[in-house]
């Protein structure tokens, strides 16, 4: 579950970096489903707790981002994978000569 919530830190900064809109919705991380209801309250509460603290003062330290982000962005491009192998082995071999440059 933490690198869910890690992705989902990323997913904040990035929308922060590339968005003039609202703030992202957090998005529930994997498995919390399978919580009993009691669970899934208190892991409700957690969130509700973690959304009402101040932000931090200054900006994040540029390792931190370093991580969030490629957590995020490493999450997209695994989420795209299956279609872009699944357009590659479609494509017709090419050859090289026949290419113009």
């Amino acid at each position: 579950m933490h690198s869910d919530f890690v992705t989902q830190l990323g997913r904040s900064h990035a929308k922060q970096r590339t968005s003039i809109g609202d703030a992202p919705v957090f998005k529930r991380p994997r498995g919390t489903e399978r919580l009993s209801s009691d669970g899934q309250q208190w892991f409700s509460s957690v969130i509700e707790k973690i959304q009402e603290m101040p932000a931090p003062v200054g900006p994040p330290s540029e390792e931190y981002l370093v991580e969030v982000l490629d957590a995020y962005y490493a999450q997209e491009v695994i989420g795209k994978l299956d279609s872009v192998v699944r357009r590659a082995s479609g494509l017709q071999e090419l050859n090289p000569k026949e290419v113009k440059n």
